[in-house]
Order: C-alpha cells, then sequence, then structure tokens
C-alpha cells in the first residue's frame, strides 16, 4: 500500500511538470511567432519586395552630345556628326536687266542709249500720246535708222534741221551749208528730234508703228521713206534699209529736210 501510494505522488508529480513545461513551451511560441489580440492571431506579413532600381540619365550640358554608358545602349554604338554651319553660298546666276528709259538731259553714248532715250523724250513731249515700249525690236528700228543717217558724231541721231537757227550747221566737203545743226549735246539733240517727229502728222505712220512694238524692219523703213523725212527717201529700198546696203550719210551730206 506504501508502495503505490508512493506511485501515485511520483506520477502526480510528473503530470503536473509535463503540463507546467507544455504552457510555458506553448505560450513562448505563440508570443514569439504570432501575438495574440483578444483570442485572435494575426498572420505576420511577408516583407515588401525590393525596389526596382532605376537609373536616371545626367542631363547633357547645352551643346554637348548626352552621354550614355553601355549598360544603357544595347547594340552597337554609331557615331554621331554634328551639322555642319558653314556650308558655302550656292554660286548666283547673273541677273539679266532690261535697259530702261534714259532721261532726256544725259549724256550717253551708243545708239542703243540714244534710241531709248528718244522714245522716253517723245513720250514726254507728247503728255503720253505716244507711248513707245522699250523693246528689242525698237531698238533694232531706230539704231538702222540712224545709221543711214549717220548723225550722231553731230549730236544729231536722225539729222533733223530743227532749230536750226540757233546752232551751227553741218557743211559739205565742198564747203555747202546743210542747214542741218550740230547740237552741243545729245540731250539737246534728241529733244529736237522728238519735237520734229511730234509737229508733222505726216510722221504719225512712224510713231505707230513704233507704239506697237513689233512692226517689222520693212514696214518700218516703208513708213519712213513715205514721210517727208528724206528727201531722197532712201532710195525706195526698204530691203536696203534694213540691211545696212545703204551707204550712210557722210558728215555734211545734205539729204534731207526734217523739221
Amino acid at each position: 500500500m506504501v508502495t503505490a501510494a508512493f506511485g501515485a505522488v511520483l506520477l502526480g508529480s510528473w503530470f503536473v511538470i509535463s503540463t507546467a513545461t507544455g504552457l510555458t513551451t506553448a505560450h513562448t511560441s505563440r508570443s514569439t511567432d504570432r501575438p495574440a489580440y483578444g483570442g485572435h492571431t494575426i498572420a505576420s506579413e511577408a516583407p515588401p519586395p525590393p525596389l526596382p532600381t532605376t537609373t536616371i540619365p545626367q542631363a547633357a550640358a547645352p551643346g554637348s552630345m548626352p552621354i550614355t554608358s553601355s549598360s544603357d545602349v544595347s547594340g552597337p554604338t554609331s557615331a554621331v556628326t554634328p551639322p555642319t554651319t558653314n556650308q558655302p553660298s550656292p554660286p548666283r546666276r547673273p541677273t539679266l536687266r532690261t535697259p530702261g528709259p534714259a532721261q532726256v538731259g544725259s549724256e550717253t553714248t551708243g545708239a542703243a542709249a540714244v534710241a531709248v532715250s528718244l522714245f522716253s523724250a517723245i513720250g514726254l513731249t507728247s503728255n503720253g500720246k505716244y507711248s513707245i515700249p522699250v523693246t528689242a525690236n525698237n531698238i533694232n528700228l531706230l539704231t538702222r535708222w540712224m545709221a543711214n543717217e549717220g548723225g550722231l558724231w553731230a549730236n544729231n541721231p536722225l539729222n533733223t534741221s530743227h532749230g536750226s537757227a540757233a546752232y551751227p550747221h553741218q557743211v559739205t566737203t565742198n564747203g555747202q551749208d546743210t542747214g542741218i545743226p550740230i547740237f552741243p549735246s545729245l540731250s539737246s539733240g534728241i529733244a529736237a528730234t522728238a519735237a520734229t517727229l511730234l509737229s508733222n502728222p505726216s510722221y504719225a505712220r512712224i510713231l505707230k508703228l513704233l507704239g506697237s512694238g513689233k512692226a517689222s524692219c520693212v514696214s518700218f523703213a516703208r513708213a519712213v521713206m513715205r514721210s517727208p523725212w528724206a528727201s531722197g527717201h532712201y532710195g525706195h529700198d526698204p530691203v536696203g534699209f534694213c540691211s545696212g546696203r545703204i551707204t550712210p550719210v557722210r558728215p555734211g551730206h545734205r539729204r534731207h529736210h526734217a523739221g
């Protein structure tokens, strides 16, 4: 009986010790792993994943190319050539200018310049009634007429006798006075020629052809020959007038009575 009582005591002690140990272990595990609040457990949250690393490129200085590392660029790299600013200018083409009307009073030389000045003088003197366009065709007609007259040496393009009382006269080789003046300047000779063409209605056909700007040389020559400009009427040869076959008037040779 004593043995049975002793055994019961030992068994009860072991039970008490085991129960206490189990409670301690359970309390420790619960307090460290999953804290309890109000009899419930809260699952521990997993740590957040690491944030991805982002490379921020540095701002390139003004006027320079951006710098990239080999890890940012995939594939072969190519050199970038900055734009060239000092490009040579393309050669300029020469500008073709059409001669404009010359002013009356300017000392011009050359038959073409005199023709242009005469067109302008006719327009001004007639107050715009006869407006002669400056065209290559009109210049050719006037220079051909002046070549047949040969009076540029005396500043008298078409050898007009207008205003002869105020100026010295051209004289023939045998000393005969022609009554055709020698003007002191081209401007005065051009003004006198314009006044002559406008003073006689017989020259209206000449001015009309010039006003068209497209008259043929033969039709122009016929209009001049039918007028009283030249007493010899240039031999009534319009083809010779246009081709230069007619011998130009020699200095001092009296061949017309214009004016």
